[in-house]
C-alpha cells in the first residue's frame, strides 16, 4: 500500500493539475485530475484523497455546494479561484475549505500551502518552524485539558509588558498624574512613539505640538494612555500571521480596535460610564480568540471550519472542539494580567445574553458600573460587525443578544454620527499601529440621494440600531415606521424596504408583496424553518432572511437586491 498523500484536482482543462503535480515531491504526493465534479464523486469513493482541489470554474453556487457536501464527510477542500478577493476568500471559508489558490498557482507556493492545508486538516504533522511557540506535551489529549495546559503556562508565556503593567496599576489609582506615567511610558520606546504621535495625530485637533511625554499623556488623558499601551502590547504580542484559514489575524485586529471605538462612542451616550473603560473591555472583548489560535492552532482551525460550515457563531464551534469557548479562556488570561474588573466582566460575560438584557424600567442604569461596560462591550461587539469594522471569524448577531438594547431605550442614538465618529477613531488608531485597513474606506460614502423603509414593530426583535447601523456604512439614511401597513412616514424615493414579521411562511409572502408597493427592493426577516440560513428569494426582488442577523449574508443580499431593482422614476 502506498504511503504517498493523493491530491485530487477538480478543473475542466489543465490548468493548474500539471502545475501541481510538477511542484509536488512524487516520492510523497500523487496528483489525480478529473474533468467534472461527478467524476471527481467518483474518484473519492474509490480513493481517501488526503486533499481536494476543486475550481471555481464550473461557477461559485455550484462549487460551494460541491465543497460543503464533501467537507461535511470529512474531506479536506482548498478551491482554485482565477482572481481571489476578500469576499470569495470568506464565502470559501463559509463553506468550508482550507484555503484558496490562485488557479493556477505559482509554483513557489504550491508544496508549502499544500503541506499547510494538511496541517489543518489532520493529515500531516506541522513542520517545526510551525509549531505554536508553547509545545504541548503528548500526554495531553483531552482538548480541554489542553486549553487548561495553555492557560496555566500562559502567566509566562503571555507576561505583559514591565511597562504596561506598570501603567495598569498607576491608572488604578484615583491621583495619578500625567507625570507619574512619564517614567513606566519612556521605558518602553515603542509605547512612548505611539503616545507621542497619538497626541500630535489630527484626532487631538490641536495646532500644538507637544515633544515632551508628560504633555503628551496630559492631551491624550491618563486612561487613554493607559488603553494605548494595551493596544500597542497584545497587537506585538500576537503578531505571528495565523494559519488558520477563516479567522484572519488583520480582520481580527481591525474588528477588536473597531469594537473599542463602537464602545467608546457609546459610552460617551451612556449616563455615569467612562467611555475610556468602555474603550479597553471592547479592545480585549475577544482575546481568548488569539490565545486560542496562537497556541492550538490545528483544533482551532477545526472550531472555525465547524462553525462556518453548520452556520452558527464561532463560539458554538469552539464549545463543540475545546468544551468552552474563547470568553472562558479570555478571561483567566485577563484574571492573570490583573486587569480592572470591567475589563474581566466584559470578556468574561459579553456573550452572557440572558444576563445582559435589562429585566426592567429600573434596569436601564444599573448602580453596578462593571455591568453598564459588559453590556456596552456586547452592544459595541454588534455594532462593529454592523458597521464591516472586520470580524472575528463570524458575522453572526444573535437574536438573543438584541435585548440588550433596551439598556439604551431612553437614549436618542444618532447612528450614522456615531459611525462616523467610530470610523474617523478606528483608522487613527490603525494608522498608530500600522495595522492595514484591507477594503475598509477611510472615508464615510457619499450620501445616497435615495432611502431605506425599515418597518419594524415595537414587539420584534430590535434591529433598528444594527440595520440604522449597516446602511450608514452603504451610504443609506434610514426612515423607521412601526407597521408594515402603514403609508411611509416620510417621502421617499425608497430604494430598499425593510419588514420584520412573525408567523408561518404565508405570512412572509404577504409580507412580501407589500414591500415591493413601498419600493423596489426588500428584505423580509422572520423565524420560518422554510428558510434556509443562506436567504431565500420570495417575490420579485424581496428576500427572507432568519431571524438571526449575518451580516455577511444580508450585505451579499442588499447589494444584489438594490443592484437589480429598477431604477426610481
Amino acid at each position: 500500500m502506498s504511503d504517498k498523500q493523493l491530491i485530487i484536482v477538480v478543473e475542466s482543462g489543465p490548468v493548474s493539475g500539471p502545475r501541481i503535480r510538477r511542484a509536488l515531491p512524487e516520492d510523497s504526493f500523487e496528483v489525480i485530475e478529473v474533468a467534472t465534479p461527478q467524476e471527481a464523486v467518483e474518484a473519492i469513493a474509490r480513493m481517501d484523497p488526503a486533499l481536494v482541489c476543486i475550481s471555481t470554474d464550473y461557477g461559485a453556487e455550484a462549487v460551494y455546494g460541491f465543497c460543503n457536501k464533501l467537507v461535511k464527510y470529512g474531506f479536506a477542500v482548498v478551491l482554485l479561484e482565477r482572481r481571489p478577493t476578500r469576499e470569495s476568500v470568506i464565502r470559501a471559508t463559509r463553506y468550508g475549505a482550507l484555503d484558496v489558490f490562485l488557479h493556477p498557482p505559482r509554483r513557489e507556493v504550491i508544496l508549502p500551502r499544500v503541506k499547510k492545508a494538511l496541517v489543518k486538516s489532520g493529515k500531516a504533522l506541522p513542520e517545526a518552524d510551525e509549531k505554536p511557540p508553547l509545545p504541548l506535551t503528548a500526554t495531553i489529549k483531552e482538548p480541554r485539558a489542553r486549553v487548561e495546559y495553555v492557560i496555566k503556562q500562559a502567566e509566562s508565556l503571555l507576561a505583559l509588558p514591565h511597562a504596561v503593567s506598570a501603567v495598569l496599576r498607576l491608572c488604578a489609582q484615583p491621583d495619578t498624574s500625567a507625570k507619574d506615567l512619564v517614567g513606566p511610558i519612556e521605558s518602553d520606546s515603542a509605547i512612548a512613539a505611539s503616545v507621542l504621535r497619538l497626541a500630535n495625530s489630527a484626532a487631538m485637533a490641536s495646532a500644538h505640538r507637544v515633544t515632551g511625554l508628560q504633555n503628551a499623556i496630559a492631551r491624550i488623558g491618563i486612561k487613554a494612555t493607559s488603553n494605548l499601551a494595551m493596544a500597542q502590547s497584545v497587537f506585538k504580542m500576537f503578531k505571528r500571521q495565523s494559519n488558520t484559514f477563516g479567522f484572519d489575524r488583520t480582520e481580527f485586529w481591525m474588528h477588536s480596535l473597531g469594537a473599542a471605538c463602537c464602545a467608546r462612542a457609546l459610552g460617551h451616550r451612556w449616563r455615569g460610564m467612562d467611555p475610556d473603560d468602555a474603550f479597553m473591555a471592547g479592545l480585549l472583548h475577544d482575546l481568548g480568540k488569539m490565545v486560542l489560535d496562537e497556541h492550538l492552532p490545528v483544533e482551532y482551525q477545526q472550531a472555525v471550519k465547524n462553525a462556518n460550515v453548520k452556520k452558527v457563531p464561532i463560539r458554538v464551534g469552539e464549545r463543540q472542539t475545546f468544551e468552552v469557548d474563547h470568553a472562558f479562556v479570555g478571561i483567566r488570561i485577563a484574571k492573570q494580567w490583573d486587569l480592572p474588573e470591567h475589563v474581566c466582566r466584559a470578556v468574561a460575560s459579553h456573550h452572557r445574553y440572558e444576563r445582559l438584557t435589562p429585566k426592567g424600567d429600573g434596569e436601564t442604569a444599573p448602580r453596578d458600573p462593571s455591568l453598564a461596560v459588559t453590556r456596552c462591550t456586547s452592544l459595541a461587539n454588534q455594532l462593529a460587525k454592523a458597521f464591516g469594522f472586520g470580524h472575528a471569524g463570524d458575522f453572526f448577531v444573535e437574536p438573543e443578544s438584541l435585548g440588550i438594547w433596551q439598556a439604551l431605550r431612553d437614549v436618542r442614538l444618532d447612528i450614522p454620527k456615531l459611525y462616523a465618529s467610530a470610523l474617523e477613531e478606528l483608522m487613527a488608531f490603525l494608522s498608530l499601529l500600522r495595522v492595514p485597513t484591507g477594503d475598509l474606506s477611510p472615508e464615510r460614502p457619499e450620501p445616497k440621494p435615495e432611502r431605506v423603509l425599515l418597518c419594524l414593530p415595537e414587539d420584534e426583535p430590535p434591529y433598528q440600531a444594527l440595520l440604522e447601523g449597516f446602511f450608514a456604512r452603504l451610504g443609506y439614511a434610514t426612515v423607521t415606521q412601526p407597521s408594515l401597513d402603514q403609508a411611509p412616514a416620510a417621502d421617499g424615493p425608497f430604494v430598499m424596504a425593510v419588514a420584520s414579521v412573525s408567523g408561518s411562511y404565508a405570512v412572509v409572502e404577504h409580507a412580501a408583496a407589500r414591500l415591493l408597493e413601498l419600493a423596489p427592493s426588500g428584505i423580509v426577516f422572520a423565524p420560518c424553518p422554510e428558510i434556509p440560513k443562506e436567504g431565500l428569494g420570495v417575490n420579485g426582488n424581496v428576500h427572507a432572511l432568519g431571524r438571526m442577523l449575518d451580516f455577511y449574508v444580508l450585505s451579499k443580499t442588499v447589494k444584489s437586491a438594490i443592484s437589480a431593482a429598477p431604477a426610481s422614476s
